[in-house]
């Protein structure tokens, strides 16, 4: 199984900061895991600094119904949680609101995390995916 991490805008999180989350999720993994984190470079545009720090998550092929409820899931998506709440504390962000967009391998979106502030639980939008 695959799990992808990709920045929306290169320019908010760096490649650099994309390695540090992949480090960050595989040190919660089992030894004996079968998920593979990875990342992938995205597009720069802009000047960056807007008014959300977005990071993607491209699930690996699990059926929809059961994805959130797998366990190596779950721990990728609970360390990719702690991460962005992190990045309140870096020097001149602490006001931007931190979003996680998770889709499936064919580029549906599944739900939406929206963290307000680094102490905040996140708002949880889930996606219908029969809507899709």
């Amino acid at each position: 199984m695959r799990l992808v991490f990709e920045a929306a805008n290169s320019r908010d999180i760096t490649d650099d900061d994309l390695d540090d989350l992949a480090d960050f999720v595989r040190s919660a993994l089992p030894n004996d895991s079968t998920l593979e984190v990875e990342t992938r470079t995205s597009q720069e545009f802009g000047a960056g600094l807007g008014w959300e720090d977005i990071l993607d998550v491209i699930l690996p092929a699990i059926p929809a119904a059961i994805v959130f409820r797998d366990a190596l899931v779950g721990i990728a998506l609970d360390r990719s949680i702690t991460w962005m709440r992190k990045r309140f504390a870096k020097k001149h962000e602490g006001s931007r609101v931190r979003v996680i967009r998770v889709y499936d391998p064919s580029g549906n979106l599944l739900r939406v995390y929206t963290i307000e502030s680094a102490d905040a639980q996140p708002t949880i939008t889930p996606r219908d995916v029969e809507d899709s």
